[in-house]
């Protein structure tokens, strides 16, 4: 992989980039980050499911895209909040990264044991709204 520095007029290779143990975290807490937001889709209808056998199917694909919206949503109003705090001197890039990693670490975690869909939807949110990681991208 190379790019192009319009400053240098070089080509920037792998190699020539620092800190590459950095790049590989980065690259490995990124890819996780999208794991754990795009993986629940294989079983999020059967887990919904779960909460209220007799609801109709309509309303469990609602209730889905209400729990994957969740999500997104609550990382949309709350990016430019964490960009903010890692561009500042008290929390910094690796503070940001390190309450992103843990805060989504345990609101997946409490999903995962969540009993009725209230429970799951406030998970969503709150992972949603803890997920720092978009913003260092």
């Amino acid at each position: 992989m190379t790019g192009f520095d319009p400053e240098t007029e070089e080509i920037v290779t792998w190699r020539a980039l620092p800190q590459k143990d950095q790049l590989g975290l980065l690259f490995f807490t990124r890819l996780v980050d999208i794991f754990q937001a795009v993986s629940i889709q294989a079983y999020l209808f059967y887990y919904i499911k779960n909460f209220d056998t007799s609801a109709p199917d309509a309303t469990i694909s609602s209730q889905a895209g209400l729990l994957m919206g969740s999500f997104t949503g609550a990382q949309l109003l709350t990016t430019l909040v964490w960009a903010r705090l890692a561009d500042s001197r008290w929390v910094g890039r690796k503070g940001v990264i390190v309450v992103g990693l843990f805060g989504t670490a345990i609101s997946c975690l409490v999903f995962g044991f969540s009993r009725n869909f209230k429970e799951a939807l406030a998970c969503r949110l709150a992972g949603g709204a803890l997920n720092a990681i978009p913003s260092m991208v």
